[in-house]
């Protein structure tokens, strides 16, 4: 078993916490609005996404790129290789995205058309993991 030290735990532990604690903040405050208007939810969501996909990023880009540099022995082509394969994954999503709201429109289900509420948190999801 591994000894894990005080140095090593807190930040981890902090983190999860500050995660968790953050989640049930904007539980409440999409609870306790009382506007009829799915705007701030919305944005709430499409932020919460966006910062998913940055740590995903982060984490994952880092582990491509020293994967990349590894084979190629160029740390230019392995950092140009996995931004790019990071990026054609991301414009995947949004084709899988698009694909299902296309699909989903002939089976009956056009209320998912027609909601302002999907279409703005689709959006600014787009917004948020294109910039």
């Amino acid at each position: 078993m591994m000894d894990i030290t005080w140095a090593q735990f807190a930040p981890a532990f902090l983190l999860t916490l500050f995660a968790g604690l953050s989640t049930g903040f904007g539980a409440l405050l999409a609870f306790f609005s009382k506007a009829k208007d799915h705007t701030f939810l919305s944005i709430g969501m499409g932020f919460s996404a966006g910062v998913m996909v940055y740590v995903s990023f982060v984490e994952i880009l880092e582990k491509s790129k020293t994967a990349f540099i590894a084979i190629y022995t160029s740390p230019i082509l392995g950092e140009s290789l996995a931004l790019i394969c990071f990026l054609e994954a991301l414009d995947l999503v949004l084709s899988l995205i698009n694909l299902f709201l296309k699909m989903s429109i002939p089976m009956n289900l056009k209320v998912i058309k027609n909601s302002v509420f999907l279409r703005k948190g689709i959006n600014t999801l787009c917004f948020k993991i294109r910039h």
